[in-house]
């Protein structure tokens, strides 16, 4: 399944999923499932206001003959649902489960279309779905897009063909809130990150189609004693997702970093770290990441700043800071990947931040804690080329390379840890292999 918004994420006023396709010689069909979810409704229906929903097929060649699935809007759609302003008619109302933003969001739930491509058999063709905002940015429209296939006869055989199943993102489950079977867990520090926390529970309910909130466990974390027993009692298996909101750095996620726990007057600093012996340059009683349970999860996400940087993946780097020092194995991503059954790591390349009121990262102005771990490493970093964007920093101020935001941690089909991210559009892939001595 995949989705396209106006304003969910790093998308702000328009989203697109397109992907190359081929016709079949004996397809009559084209057919796809699609939910349309608004904050327009119902508000604004029949004004300006209306955000279109356009799929369209562009075949190849000479002409780019560019060919209309479907055309839609907030009004045609109203239309077809007999809503109105005051009246939602076959609407479903799914506030406040699913929130945006602004307002009370409504769905048409799954609706399925059918268009004929006889006439295109035996072609290439772009297939594209499209939603934009009309007029303002305000309030979002989202479209999830399920279910993709053809219609090819064989003979006598009416059996579907089903479009490249890796076109489209298969992190969302067919259909919505008929989830009573998975499990999702948020780990939060309840005073610097309690409303993206909560976003994030509402979100992921949506994402995974949980039929009940409470299949999202939102745990806060004011000591790292709870967050380590907090983790061994998650279920050992068959976890969709679990997300970490904490600050950190490449090396340690800092559990707490404004409380006074032995009340000398300063400040005290829990940890979980890469570091072997369970250290920190200021905690001796860190919890060493690679010594948590081991638990089955499809997708952890750390939204902790610099824990996948790097420059410090296969790094064996000793940093220092006044009198202490600290030995450090790789960052935080890659000890998670290495020793947790998960099949994929999202961690942070730069310090970040949130878009307002949601759980969605970005990158942040204030970098200096980010140039600082990258100067610490200088001489460690065992991937010496990788590409990084060159441009303006904020903060320090000046023309640096710069952080490259999202970095997905995974492994391959033959057992090979790997990371990718994006660089000036690029998709870029590093091998990872553990090997903090250094030697091929």
């Amino acid at each position: 399944m995949g989705i396209i918004s106006t304003g969910l994420g790093y998308t702000l006023e328009h989203g697109e999923l397109k992907q190359r396709i081929f016709i079949p010689e004996y397809a009559n069909k084209l057919i796809f499932d699609w939910n349309v979810l608004s904050e327009e409704f119902l508000e604004w229906i029949g004004s300006r206001y209306d955000d279109p929903f356009v799929v369209t097929i562009t075949l190849e060649g000479e002409n780019g003959q560019e060919v209309k699935i479907l055309d839609l809007d907030i009004n045609k759609i109203a239309s077809m649902f007999n809503a109105t302003e005051t009246n939602g008619g076959n609407l479903i109302n799914v506030s406040p489960e699913i929130v945006f933003d602004k307002g009370d969001v409504w769905m048409t739930d799954w609706q399925t279309t059918e268009f004929d491509v006889t006439p295109f058999r035996g072609q290439n063709a772009v297939l594209k779905f499209s939603v934009k905002d009309a007029v303002d940015t305000i309030y979002t429209t989202a479209v999830l897009i399920d279910n993709i296939r053809f219609d090819v006869n064989y003979g006598y055989s009416g059996r579907p063909v089903e479009v490249d199943p890796l076109m489209f993102s298969k992190d969302f489950s067919r259909g919505i809130f008929n989830n009573t079977k998975g499990i999702s867990y948020i780990f939060y520090d309840p005073k610097n990150f309690k409303s993206q926390a909560e976003f994030a529970r509402k979100w992921v309910r949506f994402k995974n189609g949980y039929k009940s909130i409470e299949q999202v466990k939102a745990i806060q974390v004011e000591t790292e004693e709870v967050f380590v027993r907090e983790w061994n009692n998650m279920r050992d298996e068959g976890i969709d997702n679990v997300i970490l909101f904490f600050h950190g750095k490449y090396y340690a996620i800092v559990i707490n970093n404004d409380r006074d726990i032995d009340g000398d007057k300063k400040t005290d600093k829990e940890n979980l770290t890469v570091n072997p012996d369970g250290k920190t340059l200021h905690d001796d009683l860190a919890t060493e990441i690679r010594k948590l349970k081991e638990k089955k999860i499809k997708e952890l996400v750390l939204l902790s700043c610099n824990n996948g940087l790097l420059d410090a993946i296969d790094t064996k780097a000793t940093i220092s800071e006044k009198d202490k020092k600290l030995v450090t194995l790789g960052n935080v991503a890659q000890a998670f990947l290495e020793t947790q059954n998960v099949e994929k790591v999202e961690g942070f390349d730069g310090s970040l931040s949130f878009f307002g009121g949601t759980c969605f990262p970005r990158i942040a102005l204030d970098q200096s804690s980010f140039y600082e771990q990258l100067e610490q490493l200088e001489n460690y970093k065992r991937h010496k080329n990788f590409p990084r964007p060159v441009g303006l920093s904020y903060n320090p101020f000046g023309i640096k390379v710069l952080p490259v935001g999202k970095v997905i941690y995974f492994k391959d089909r033959n057992g090979k840890t790997k990371c990718s991210y994006k660089c000036d559009k690029f998709l870029v892939e590093i091998e990872v292999i553990g090997n903090y001595d250094g030697k091929e």
